[in-house]
This record gives C-alpha cells, structure tokens and sequence, in this order.
C-alpha cells in the first residue's frame, strides 16, 4: 500500500479523526491513497467489526526493489508483522492482495531471535506458505491465522482462517461487512459467529414465501430454526430495480445473510441461530 495510509489499521484511525480533518480533506486524501493500491475504503473499514483477532505487536517494512512494482509510484516491499512466536511476512507488488503471505518461526525463547533478519530475509528455511490469493494478513489468536479479501462485493467481505501449523485453510466466510463478527478461542478450539451469506437461486421479488422456502432449503436450513425472511422491500425500491425491472427476476441481483455459528474451524459444520435475515443489492 501507498505510505501515506500502510494500513487497514491506520485508514481506521485516520476515519475517527475524520470530523477534525474535514470530511471532504479527509476522503480526498484517503480515497486517492487506496485507489492507488487497488484497496477500496469499503473493504477495509468493516474490519473493526471483527472482534477476537490480534494484530501484530509491530510491523517492519523492507523495500523490495528486486521484484517489479505494478505501480510506478513506489517500489516493492514486505511487510513483517511481529508476533511472539512467529512473524508473518507479506510480498506487496502493487497487486490486488499480497503477492505472497508467509509464517516463519521465531527462535526459542532464551536464543538469540534476530527479528530484523527474520523479517528482512527474501525466505527462511521452514517457512509456511499460506495458498493466498487477493488478499491480505489481518491477525491472530493461538494456533490460527486470519486473512481478509482485497476488495468487497457490496456488502460481502471475506475472512479466511488458516492453520499456522501446516498453512492449511481451515475456513472462508463470507460474511456481511457491516455486523460484528466474533471470533472465540477457548484452547485449541475456535468458534466463529456472524452474518453468512446464503445460497440464492430464486428471486425473493415481491416477497416470495415460495422463494424463501427454497431458500432455507438449498442451505440446510433446520425446519426447527426460526428464521424470518428477508425483508428485501427496501432494496428493491432502489434506483437500478426501478431503472432495470428484470433485475427483479434474477437471484444474483440481491446478497442475503443470516446469523450462523460454527463451533469449531477444524470441523466446520454451519448453525443458523434464527432471527431475520438481512437483505442487500449486489454491485
């Protein structure tokens, strides 16, 4: 990312401060930093919403002039984010996401740990690949890794969680950028709870009881949930519905989630908790 805004964490704090900036200086400044970096403010403010993931202690950044920029502005580089047993080191060529994202190990305690070295190096040997694509590092907690999609889909993010061990991928959510998202760890086990985008294959157009029926069915939604249909009135009374009717009668032209559990990353079985789902366009 540019250096006027390195972070998802720094684009969140400069958005706090925003009132005193000025709004219109703030976005201008902003808007064109991400731009650059082909991030969009959309995909990387939700990521407050997302609670139980450490960030890393410090971050160091290493120009990479080596390895070619997609953007003639700046050079290459890697970012090292620093944890107490681990760093986790991420290849940035001005793509959209990391170009590469890697786990490597830190020295037991009481041996020397040349943190600079660890970070700075092009590779390590025993390094941990993680199968990334287009997106980012976010975090941590215990045995567990968390990435964070480059970019949204309308109200769609996506959280990867990956096993720090073996660089596994343990879980992708797809998930509603705007309502919390809670990560639990109790020992070895993690649990998940947020939005989760469902499977559409009908129109929920005029508020099909039909369609929504098909719906709790294609994704195995118990008969026993109570789960209230989507109110999806609002979104439809929208400018591009009223401009292209026949969106009306495509799946696709709308996102719809609702509130699941899972209980445990290693063995992913997916609890819808109830409640009403929540109904957005697609871009």
């Amino acid at each position: 990312m540019p250096s006027s805004i390195a972070s998802f964490e720094e684009f969140d704090r400069r958005l706090q401060a925003a009132p005193a900036l000025g709004l219109p200086v703030f976005f201008g400044l902003a808007l064109a930093a991400f731009l650059a970096s082909s991030i969009t403010p959309s995909a990387a403010y939700p990521l407050r919403m997302i609670k139980g993931v450490e960030t890393a202690s410090k971050v160091l950044k290493t120009p990479r002039k080596d390895i070619l920029s997609s953007d003639p502005a700046r050079d290459s580089f890697q970012s090292c984010h620093v944890f107490p047993d681990f760093v986790v080191v991420e290849l940035d060529s001005g793509q959209i996401g990391a170009d590469t994202i890697t786990l490597r190990k830190r020295r037991p305690k009481g041996k020397e740990d040349r943190i600079k070295a660890i970070c700075e190096a092009k590779s390590v040997q025993g390094e941990i690949s993680l199968a990334a694509q287009e997106q980012y590092f976010f975090g941590a907690t215990g045995d567990f890794l968390f990435t964070h999609s480059a970019d949204a889909a309308g109200a769609e993010g996506g959280l990867w969680v990956y096993d720090s061990a073996t660089g596994k991928t343990l879980h992708e959510a797809s998930y509603h950028l705007k309502r919390e998202f809670l990560v639990r760890r109790k020992n070895k086990t993690l649990s998940l709870e947020y939005f989760h985008r469902m499977k559409l294959n009908c129109p929920l157009a005029h508020a099909s009881a039909k369609c929504w029926d098909e719906t709790l069915k294609d994704n195995a939604v118990p008969s026993a949930t109570a789960m209230e249909r989507a109110d999806c009135g609002s979104v439809f009374k929208g400018k591009e519905f009223k401009k292209y009717p026949a969106l009306l009668q495509k799946p696709d032209a709308i996102q719809v989630f609702a509130k699941i559990r899972i209980a445990d990353v290693r063995n992913v079985k997916l609890q819808y908790l109830g409640g009403r789902a929540l109904c957005n366009a697609s871009p």
